[in-house]
């Protein structure tokens, strides 16, 4: 019976000395743990910052484009009013210089024209 009891005491001990350890490496485990979900927090709200910069970037690009796409044909029409507003310019010229309004410029006409044409803004003949 000694020695069982002997032995039951050393077992026990061992038990003990396991459960130490066990205990350390629990406690170093939820260290761990504790410290990896910090971790993965911050990794969360890193991960949602980039979300909202990209959709913000995607969005700004996607807006830009949109305008720059609206200008281009504002541009467009602009163009179009110009040549329309210059060519009647050009025949009220050639109608107001018509004298005798048989619609046929004549000599003297023509040079009433060009007169008339040189005296308007930007245009060179």
């Amino acid at each position: 019976k000694i020695t069982h009891v002997q032995a039951l005491a050393e077992t026990n001990q061992r038990i003990e000395e396991e459960v130490d350890q066990l205990k350390g490496e629990n406690s170093r485990l939820q260290t761990q743990v504790q410290e990896l979900s910090e971790s993965v927090k911050n990794l969360q709200v890193q991960k949602k910052k980039l979300d909202t910069i990209q959709s913000v970037q995607g969005a700004s690009v996607g807006e830009l484009e949109k305008q720059l796409n609206e200008t281009r044909k504002i541009y467009d029409k602009m163009q179009k009013n110009l040549q329309g507003d210059i060519l009647n310019n050009l025949i009220e010229v050639a109608l107001t210089c018509d004298e005798d309004a048989n619609m046929i410029l004549s000599d003297e006409e023509i040079d009433g024209a060009i007169s008339k044409l040189e005296q308007v803004h930007g245009i060179d003949v």
